[in-house]
């Protein structure tokens, strides 16, 4: 029986050595890329994500191509479309797909409160939105 990929919940391959130090015991990793994000969440002293959270998290669905297109929106002229500007501070309302989870709003919380400019992210799970405001 194969285990389970502490982060994400996928099967751990076999003759893989993929591990994390999480709330003192060593959690298994299915790949390089769940275990340097668990170590970075640990790193960022954000561990409270792994005792909050109710389920493990997705995996993206996202491709190159698709992330390729998101660039479009740091076009200033696109931004007008969407984003609320005031002398000092833009905000801006964005959907969310795939958030259900308290303990990964909190994440995303956390780890945006602390990038620089970022004045306010707030994640709603219950609408689906997150509101982000940041320093023009």
């Amino acid at each position: 029986m194969c285990k389970a990929c502490y982060h994400c919940g996928e099967d751990v391959p076999v003759n893989t050595d993929f591990k994390v130090e999480i709330l003192g015991e060593i959690r298994e990793m299915c790949c390089p890329g769940c275990e340097t994000v668990a170590q970075t969440i640990i790193d960022s002293g954000l561990v409270s994500y792994y005792q909050y959270r109710t389920a493990p998290a997705e995996k993206a669905d996202l491709v190159p191509e698709q992330l390729q297109a998101l660039i479009h929106y740091d076009n200033e002229e696109v931004q007008n479309e969407f984003v609320r500007n005031s002398d000092d501070l833009s905000e801006v309302t964005l959907s969310l797909d795939g958030i259900s989870c308290a303990a990964c709003a909190w994440l995303i919380e956390k780890q945006l409160s602390h990038t620089s400019g970022v004045v306010q992210i707030r994640v709603n799970t219950t609408t689906n939105r997150a509101l982000l405001s940041w320093n023009n």
